[in-house]
């Protein structure tokens, strides 16, 4: 076939270039060394976080007698598993934090981000597998197109092929065929040792297969793009120069300026509040609630009514406890609506990210890249609200064992109010343990879909365009 002649001729060529194989062979390094410091950080950041996890846990049960109040206030961290994918792509990890301290009357924010601690420049200095795979693969795609029309052009050699009978998409399928095994050559080794690794210590690997075959077929659609665009210019350009200066703007502006322009045009159409003014909104709504005397003196009267009684001495149960879970519940609620309307300027500032990929296809697949490895916006939310349910979880059978004491009639702040109900292990231990199922594929992927779309879009139209060109392909 005229077309397996084309590659195994291209990939003749491109074996003895120099400069190819030095830009192939550093980054098959890069793509290795990247994989194997991701996974190392992700392995060694995931057994910190379970042994620290049970840590809270033994502190939990083994820290005494106290009052249950006294007991949510003294709280535990909660940490964040690790997904196995997050060796290949960390996404926003290092910048929504890793661990939450769970106590009474308070959500608190997630704390432990990396990049709150890292130089400005840090983000651009570090290597992970997915920035060689977003910015440095397309450069070298670009390396390896540029010149297989535009050079044969120059050289005559294309007029030649022509001449002999050879057809345009025969030009097309052979050398598209060479750059592709190239390619495989350096991505599928890499591949095989990040999926690996990632997968090597997943408690769910049928789930993380699966995961990691849609992130797979995600960046092959991604490097035909690249490939699509690199041929198309080369045979559309008059000389390899152009060619080769066309498609280095088109990688610079695609895969490092469009990310930046878009995040800040992202916080300029939906900016989000400041730390103080947002902590300022919540402490307002707090003010609005009913103070604590107040709220004890009317869940007394409602108990008192309810249980038909002739006063508070004759309740056997005690008012403060019910006091506290409403005020626990109350306080919840106002978190939650604040945190959420801050979630949900997140999202809107991701949407204008998702349109900005509409003009360059890195935007695009760093968001698909980042929820199918469990490292998005989304996965993080879900967290968080889990998070919060478990607290509430912690704090509210607490609240509870107060409440069905009949002895405690002071309210928090007296000072036999910690000293005149103490509990121990045995209600500690009550308290369900905190587990978390990651969400399936499934509903990572429903996050996607306009990314999804946008890559789609852009490999209808490189195919198109490449193909047209091969109609029109002039010597």
């Amino acid at each position: 076939m005229i077309a397996l002649q084309v590659a195994r001729r291209d990939l003749l060529e491109m074996s003895r270039d120099g400069r190819l194989r030095w830009a192939v062979g550093v980054l098959l390094l890069l793509l290795a060394v990247s994989v194997w410091v991701g996974w190392t950080r992700s392995t060694q950041a995931a057994a910190l976080r379970r042994a620290a996890t049970d840590v809270q846990h033994e502190a939990w049960l083994e820290k005494g007698a106290m009052h249950p109040h006294m007991a949510a206030h003294y709280g535990m961290f909660l940490f964040k598993p690790v997904p196995p994918l997050a060796a290949v792509d960390r996404g926003i990890d290092d910048y929504v934090g890793s661990f939450v301290f769970l106590e009474a009357h308070k959500q608190n924010l997630f704390a432990g981000r990396p990049a709150a601690d890292a130089s400005p420049g840090a983000r651009f200095g570090e290597l992970t597998a997915a920035t060689a795979l977003q910015i440095l693969v397309p450069l070298v795609i670009v390396l390896l197109t540029f010149s297989t029309f535009a050079g044969e052009r120059e050289q005559g050699t294309l007029r030649q092929a022509l001449a002999t009978g050879v057809r345009g998409w025969e030009l097309v399928l052979g050398k598209t065929v060479a750059v592709a095994l190239l390619l495989a050559c350096v991505l599928l080794p890499a591949a095989l040792l990040g999926a690996g690794l990632a997968l090597a210590d997943a408690s769910e690997v049928r789930e993380e297969v699966g995961r990691a075959a849609a992130l797979a077929l995600v960046y092959l659609a991604y490097f035909t793009i690249w490939g699509a665009v690199g041929l198309w210019v080369s045979a559309r350009a008059g000389t390899s120069r152009q060619a080769l200066a066309g498609l280095l703007a088109f990688w610079f502006a695609t895969c490092l300026l469009a990310p930046r322009l878009g995040a800040d045009l992202a916080g300029f159409v939906h900016p989000a509040p400041l730390a103080t003014a947002f902590d300022a909104d919540i402490e307002e709504d707090f003010a609005r609630m009913i103070p604590f005397p107040q709220r004890v003196e009317a869940v007394t009267k409602r108990l008192v009514s309810e249980y038909g009684v002739a006063g508070p001495e004759a309740l056997p149960v005690s008012p403060i406890g019910f006091a506290l879970s409403e005020g626990e519940a109350e306080s919840s609620h106002i978190y939650r609506r604040h945190l959420d309307a801050l979630f949900d300027i997140y999202e809107r500032q991701e949407q204008v990210g998702r349109i900005v990929g509409l003009l360059a296809p890195a935007l695009a697949l760093q968001h698909v890249s980042n929820a199918l490895s469990g490292t998005d916006l989304a996965h993080h939310r879900r967290f968080a609200a889990a998070a919060e349910a478990y607290r509430l979880d912690l704090v509210q059978p607490l609240n509870r064992a107060i409440a069905v004491n009949d002895e405690i009639a002071q309210r928090p702040g007296d000072e036999t109010f910690y000293a005149g109900y103490l509990r121990g292990r045995d209600l500690w231990a009550e308290l369900p343990r905190f587990e978390y199922v990651r969400p399936p594929l499934a509903w990572a992927a429903s996050y996607t879909w306009t990314s999804t779309a946008t890559l789609l879009l852009w490999l209808t139209a490189a195919t198109a365009g490449l193909l047209a060109s091969v109609r029109r392909l002039h010597v």
